[in-house]
């Protein structure tokens, strides 16, 4: 999946692991439990994680919590697919803080580099007829790309 797919560049850099694409409120959920996707995968993981209605506080606190996870180590990539926020109980800020900001502001703390982009291409489609719509295979090893000048990649292997 290269540039003809919908890409925005967070941080550059380069991830190699097995692909877990899924619901940011699922993988909170999953946090901790038997089946922790991240705990379960001990192997280098590209994390791919989609919103579906959330508020942009609630995202914003949920990618801070991301790295107390069991397995966040294991992290070498994270692709995101966020654009149908609802309403925020944080209504003024909301309004003036992009997604992007959210998401780089958070990387900008993280203790080792991750490449991130967003990835608009995967998860629920909207309903617009003619979008594009990449299926995600869970499990499969993958390499990920993160290159402002150069354009994005997923490539599985």
């Amino acid at each position: 999946i290269g540039s003809e797919a919908r890409w925005k560049p967070v941080v550059e850099g380069e991830g190699t692991g097995i692909l877990i694409p899924m619901n940011f409120e699922t993988l909170v959920l999953a946090s901790g439990a038997w089946y922790d996707p991240l705990v379960k995968a001990r192997k280098p993981v590209v994390l791919a994680i989609e919103d579906v209605g959330m508020a942009k506080s609630e995202f914003e606190r949920w990618l801070d919590s991301l790295v107390n996870f069991n397995g966040w180590e294991n992290v070498t990539a994270v692709l995101v697919k966020a654009n149908r926020f609802r309403r925020d109980d944080y209504f003024w800020w909301a309004l003036i803080t992009s997604r992007m900001k959210i998401v780089r502001d958070w990387a900008s703390t993280l203790e080792r580099k991750i490449p991130a982009a967003f990835f608009e291409d995967f998860g629920h489609r909207s309903g617009r007829q003619k979008e594009r719509f990449y299926p995600m295979v869970w499990g499969e090893w993958v390499n990920v790309t993160v290159n402002s000048k150069n354009g994005c990649s997923l490539k599985y292997m």
